[in-house]
């Protein structure tokens, strides 16, 4: 059902694109490279007339063959600036067109019924996107089949995103970092009560997932709700083994360092150890004990952030007493944080000597002339 609206969404989008452009969708029926070119430079992909979700309604032969070839053409037409955006998206859609019935048949009327109930939901109402709604209720149901994995509490990320936008007053663009990205329903909390404050435009979204159903999910739902697709950064990976990017396909090491790191990882995850004294993220603190990640990803996220950064991460209460590393750990960040204050105190010392320096020049100055 998450494929199918979002592939309603994805059709939707560009045929309101070719009627900004005073067209329709039946220009498709005919249509030139250049114009082909221009809808997938501008959208980051391109949909055939006979694939769109409304050709599929009046397709009364449509078959489970139709609506895979569809899907594949899709991943073929994807821009290549977007491929990390778009790029098998549908993958899990189209993996379990085989499961809609016994045989040909029964999976071929299953598609055909689907197709027409979700083609019944408008694109929007006079008072809110009811498309992007019963999407959202689909991501809250598909998020607490398995104990809230993929999902933070609204209230939770509520209040971590008022702590991000009051700590992001003043900047022009934005880098918001969710490691355990989930559904994504974290990042666009924050990116939303970020808007206040900074233009949608300028606000960039990082996100890695390392559960590939999951990891399509959260770019959906990025998309769903308006993200542009240059603003969309989101990797498929294990963020404790393979931090971001390390060499990400040919690309030369860079690390990612963000305004803002959010992040509601699996509580007292296991996790392999192996070399990890030896890693960036974790070396000057200690390592998290193999049955308990939790300051792992503290860390990683810690690493992560620019000098005037902010963070945002949601922990079990175990992390504030358990001793032996983990108690390590705790004692090297509150040192850490010690050595930043007493830094800030000395460079305030300074700013206050240095302006009553300028103050009585100033005013010496002023009584002479």
């Amino acid at each position: 059902m998450l494929g199918f609206i979002f592939y309603k969404f994805l059709c939707q989008k560009e045929e309101l694109y070719l009627e900004s452009e005073g067209g329709s969708k039946e220009d498709l029926k005919d249509i030139d490279d250049d114009t082909r070119a221009l809808i997938s430079n501008t959208l980051g992909y391109f949909i055939a007339y006979d694939d769109l979700f409304s050709s599929w309604k009046d397709n009364k032969n449509l078959t489970a063959g139709d609506v895979s070839d569809a899907l594949s053409h899709f991943n073929d037409s994807i821009n290549d600036v977007y491929k990390k955006v778009f790029l098998n998206i549908l993958s899990v859609l189209r993996g379990g067109i085989m499961k809609f019935g016994d045989n040909a048949g029964a999976r071929d009327k299953t598609i055909r019924d689907l197709i027409a109930v979700i083609e019944e939901i408008p694109a929007t109402s006079d008072d809110y996107d009811v498309l992007g709604y019963i999407y959202e209720f689909f991501v809250y149901k598909f998020a607490s089949t398995d104990d809230g994995e993929y999902y933070t509490p609204h209230e939770i990320s509520e209040l971590i995103s008022k702590i991000i936008a009051e700590a992001s007053k003043g900047k022009k663009s934005l880098k918001v970092y969710d490691p355990t990205s989930g559904s994504a329903g974290l990042l666009l909390t924050v990116g939303d009560a970020c808007e206040k404050y900074i233009p949608k435009d300028k606000i960039e979204y990082f996100g890695q997932e390392k559960i590939l159903e999951t990891y399509n999910l959260s770019r959906m739902n990025l998309n769903m709700k308006g993200i542009a697709p240059s603003n969309i950064f989101m990797r498929n990976g294990d963020t404790l083994a393979d931090d971001w990017p390390y060499f990400d396909e040919n690309t030369a090491y860079s690390p990612l360092f963000v305004d803002a790191c959010v992040a509601n990882p699996p509580y007292s995850l296991n996790w392999n150890t192996q070399d990890a004294d030896k890693d960036e993220r974790f070396k000057n603190y200690g390592v998290a004990p193999s049955s308990k990640a939790d300051y792992a990803f503290l860390l990683h996220c810690l690493y992560h952030l620019k000098p005037d950064g902010v963070m945002g991460i949601v922990l079990p209460h175990g992390v504030l007493f358990r001793g032996g590393s983990e108690g390590a750990i705790r004692k090297a960040l509150i040192w850490y944080i010690q050595l930043i204050l007493n830094g800030l105190k000395k460079h305030l010392r300074r700013r206050l000597y240095l302006f009553c320096l300028v103050f009585f020049a100033l005013l010496f100055g002023c009584l002479v002339t």
